[in-house]
């Protein structure tokens, strides 16, 4: 399988979802039985809420120095199969063993101990990236990511939204998810970029990367006034935050 890099676990509850959500059985043949509605929206979360993203980009989508995409059937370790997946998330990938050249090896168990049971959540979820349409969930995330990436800002709040009126204890993207797809979008995208973030700080009124990165789009659309009331607000939370210092003396006289 194409390496891991970096993971970052925390304790997380596996819960129910119906629905859309359910799993359903692909045209050759029916998920592994471990692969199971509940573990991939639990991996969904460990993998896009911590530091997986980092390298992988949300939703295992980029493509880079660091690691490769997770959502296309190209497997460099293995055959894609869940056994091998769960064995690369424990076992790690050394950089000789890479097949292209990467800037980091990813360690046994992302370098933390964590539960087998949250290994079998991050597997299950990268499992369904690269076969979105044995998962409602996967299949709504991705069509999230790529109306972001495209510019389809107003859709892609639209399909959020619609997606936590479903299941509100599900969004399709945990905050720093959120996050990491809003940077990623600021210089190319920077109206979409704001959108996710308003989205975010809805979502997060007080988390102070949210705001930062909304006052960062702010600056990026010119509008200069919001920019530093975001920028404010991220000082409010955390007064000692000096990058956002900068930021604002730069935009106020």
């Amino acid at each position: 399988m194409r390496a891991f890099v970096g993971f970052g676990f925390g304790a997380l509850g596996l819960a129910t979802v119906a629905g859309a959500m359910a799993q359903q059985g692909t045209p050759g043949g029916d998920s592994p039985a471990k692969v199971t509605a509940e573990r991939v929206l639990a991996g969904s979360e460990i993998f896009n809420g911590r530091s997986c993203v980092l390298c992988h980009a949300v939703a295992g989508r980029g493509e880079g120095a660091s690691a490769p995409s997770l959502a296309d059937p190209q497997w460099a370790h293995g055959d894609g199969g869940f056994d091998g997946i769960r064995r690369v998330v424990v076992w790690g990938v050394e950089t000789d063993e890479m097949q292209t050249p990467r800037e980091f090896e990813m360690f046994p168990r992302g370098g933390l101990t964590i539960s087998d049971e949250e290994v079998d959540a991050v597997a299950a979820y990268v499992w369904s990236l690269s076969r979105p349409q044995t998962n409602g969930f996967v299949t709504a995330q991705a069509r999230f990511v790529d109306l972001a990436r495209a510019g389809n800002g107003t859709e892609a709040v639209a399909l959020f939204r619609r997606q936590m009126a479903a299941s509100p204890d599900h969004p399709l993207l945990p905050e720093r998810g959120l996050n990491r797809l809003g940077q990623s979008l600021i210089a190319g995208q920077p109206r979409t970029a704001l959108a996710l973030f308003q989205l975010n700080a809805e979502l997060h009124p007080e988390s102070a990367p949210a705001l930062a990165g909304m006052g960062d789009a702010y600056r990026a659309v010119g509008d200069r006034p919001h920019a530093a009331e975001s920028y404010r607000r991220v000082l409010a939370i955390n007064p000692a935050n000096e990058a956002v210092q900068r930021k604002l003396r730069e935009l106020e006289p």
